[in-house]
Parts: C-alpha cells; sequence; structure tokens
C-alpha cells in the first residue's frame, strides 16, 4: 500500500533487529516441547472457533450493490472498476486513485477500512484525498452491499490472502501477512548509557502477493564513554512467504528466511560481527469479539559461534481491536512476552493507535 508507518519504541539495546537478538535464548527440550504444544493448541482452536469479520444484521446483497455503484460511484470510478475515463471527470486523479481489479492493491484492505472510506472519506483511512464521504447518503446497509460489489471486481482473490487477515505490526513479534510498506521503526534502550535503534525497513511483495522481499538498514546512536557514536547495524535481507490462509478459520502461517549482513561494526556493538542465517515461521490466529493471537518461532544461526552463540526465540502476543467511529479508527491494546537470552523474560502492556 505504499505507506510509511513509526511503529513503536520497544526496549532493548543497539544493534539487534527489532529487540529480536536482544530478546532470544536457547530453549532446552522442555522449552521446546512447551512451544510445540502451545502452537499444537493454537492450530486446533483455529478448526473450531469462526474468525473475527464486520457483522452484518443481514447478508450483503451484491445485485442492490450494483444499483448504489451505478448510482453513484460509476461516475469516478467506472463501470470496470478502473476509473472513469480521464476525458469524463472533472478532477485530475491523485496517485492513491484505486483501481479495484488491482488485487495485489485492494485485497489486503479488510471490508472495515472499504467501509471506513466511504463513510468516513478517503482521507480518515489514509487513501485517495479526493474521496468524498458518503455516511450520511447512504444507509449502513447499501454500504454493505457496495462493498461486496466492489471486492467482485477483483477476480483472483483466492489467490491472495485478504486483508482481515493483515493484523496490526507488533513491536516485537513478526507479522505473518505479507506487505507492501516501508516501516520506520525506533527503539531505545531502558537501561545503562543512553542509545537508540532506528531501522528502516522496506517490505515489498515478488511475484506474487504471497511473497514478501524485505530489506531492514539499522541506523545506530550510542553514548560510549561520553562520546557520541553513530553507524549503521547489520543489514538484514530475507525472503517471507505466505504458506496458508483462511478466513474461515482466521488463520495464516508464513515462514521467513533472512541473511544478517555484518556490515555493522561490533568493537562498537553495532553488529554481531558475524554473518547470521535467520529462519522463523509466524502465525497469527483471528478470534471472536475482535482478539487475536500473533506466534513468532525462529532461531539466530551465526556462521561463526565463536563470536555470537545459536540460539532460539520464541513470541507470543494476545490483542485486542477496539473500534472509534464505525471503525474510522482503531486502537490496539496488548499484551506481549519474548524470551530473552539470559532466561529472564519481559511481559508488556501497550496501548497504539493506527491510523
Amino acid at each position: 500500500m505504499g505507506k510509511i508507518g513509526l511503529v513503536g519504541y520497544p526496549v532493548r539495546g543497539p544493534g539487534g533487529r527489532r529487540g529480536k537478538r536482544a530478546s532470544t535464548r536457547r530453549l532446552n527440550g522442555w522449552g521446546q516441547g512447551i512451544i510445540l504444544s502451545a502452537i499444537a493448541f493454537v492450530c486446533l482452536c483455529a478448526f473450531f472457533l469462526p474468525a473475527q469479520r464486520l457483522q452484518y444484521t443481514k447478508r450483503p446483497d451484491v445485485e442492490n450493490g450494483a444499483k448504489v455503484y451505478k448510482g453513484g460511484c460509476i461516475a469516478c470510478h467506472g463501470s470496470d472498476g478502473k476509473g472513469a475515463p480521464m476525458a469524463s471527470t472533472v478532477f485530475l486523479r491523485p496517485d492513491t486513485f484505486p483501481d479495484f481489479t488491482d488485487c495485489a492493491g485492494t485485497t489486503p484492505e479488510p471490508d472495515g477500512n472499504w467501509k471506513a472510506a466511504i463513510v468516513h472519506g478517503g482521507p480518515s483511512r489514509g487513501l485517495s484525498q479526493i474521496m468524498p464521504a458518503f455516511g450520511d447518503l447512504l444507509t449502513d446497509e447499501q454500504i454493505n452491499d457496495v462493498v461486496a460489489y466492489m471486492r467482485g471486481f477483483c477476480r483472483n482473490v483466492h489467490h491472495y490472502p485478504l486483508g482481515e487477515l493483515n493484523l496490526p505490526r507488533a513491536l516485537v513479534t513478526e507479522k505473518a501477512f505479507p506487505e507492501n510498506e516501508i516501516v520506520v521503526s525506533t527503539a531505545a534502550s531502558a537501561s545503562g548509557a543512553p542509545a537508540w535503534t532506528t531501522d528502516v525497513i522496506d517490505e515489498r511483495t515478488i511475484i506474487d502477493a504471497r511473497t514478501q522481499l524485505e530489506t531492514d538498514v539499522p541506523v545506530n546512536y550510542a553514548d560510549q564513554a561520553h562520546n557520541w557514536t553513530a553507524g549503521f547495524g547489520d543489514i538484514t535481507l530475507g525472503v517471507k512467504r505466505e504458506l496458508f490462509s483462511s478466513l474461515r478459520t482466521g488463520s495464516i502461517l508464513s515462514v521467513q528466511g533472512g541473511f544478517l549482513l555484518p556490515t555493522g561494526d561490533s568493537k562498537r556493538g553495532f553488529g554481531a560481527g558475524t554473518t547470521q542465517f535467520e529462519p522463523f515461521a509466524a502465525f497469527d490466529q483471528l478470534f471472536r469479539e475482535n482478539t487475536f493471537v500473533q506466534t513468532e518461532l525462529g532461531a539466530d544461526l551465526p556462521v561463526d559461534t565463536s563470536v555470537a552463540p545459536r540460539s532460539m526465540r520464541w513470541g507470543r502476543r494476545l490483542d485486542r481491536t477496539i473500534c472509534w467511529g464505525g471503525c474510522g479508527r482503531r486502537w490496539w491494546s496488548f499484551w506481549r512476552r519474548v524470551t530473552l537470552r539470559r532466561g529472564r523474560r519481559r511481559t508488556g502492556t501497550f496501548c497504539r493507535r493506527c491510523r
């Protein structure tokens, strides 16, 4: 979706990628058994608990949605959803103007975002700036109907993970949904000498909407011996692939393999000092009442184990979506826990708003 967002401020030291390598530990047999049991439990729940999505008083009527679309939307968006001919419109078409037949651009948006854009206008969701609000002109049922109709412009929807599975980005735990976005994430050290790291992360789908290429460039700032110093950290190159997604069960599973290149200065604490392979699996599960769980199981496998130890990590996050203004705005309050390398655990509760 080509958006730029500020993720947040997790607690960690410099040199790590979103707190991961500062938040890992070796897991013994008991620990691995607990992790596998937890994953099996979440997967089992996925088959018995229906997923969350917009609640309708009645099933959307696509035929009535076509009438609503042709009665008003067609003047700007055209009969085929690609946009009306330029000669027939009186406005300059911005870069954010949508093409409803572009599955890669429309399927990542959940129905709630489509509905919010119609009710409150495009700017309310960071979409087209010229999209007016129709909340006072259309009934709730008419809006649901026209959203269902517009969804039909994408003819290849079954090959794309749907937007309802695109959960908010966690501070530490990886999400399973493949993205097209640029993220700027800043983390500050909570103890010791002042330090912080800003990661510029480029995520874009390649080949198809189920495969994501990720490039992470960390920039570190640290007070070392009362002298501020700055430098790049270890750059990450990774490929994520969505293996399974189902809106019926509310489940999505992805795997990623990444290489951390030793571009950071390990003497200043800005890098590991060796190339590392970082595989992980991410599983997200939606439940009723706007609640969901995000889990991640991964490892850090350095080439030179005398410089950095091999380790595993286990992250989990329980979250609840709080809607405001018909979900034109959403808040997420969540609990997360990450297993640390030294055998300690940190638990945090945060509240964050996403536009």
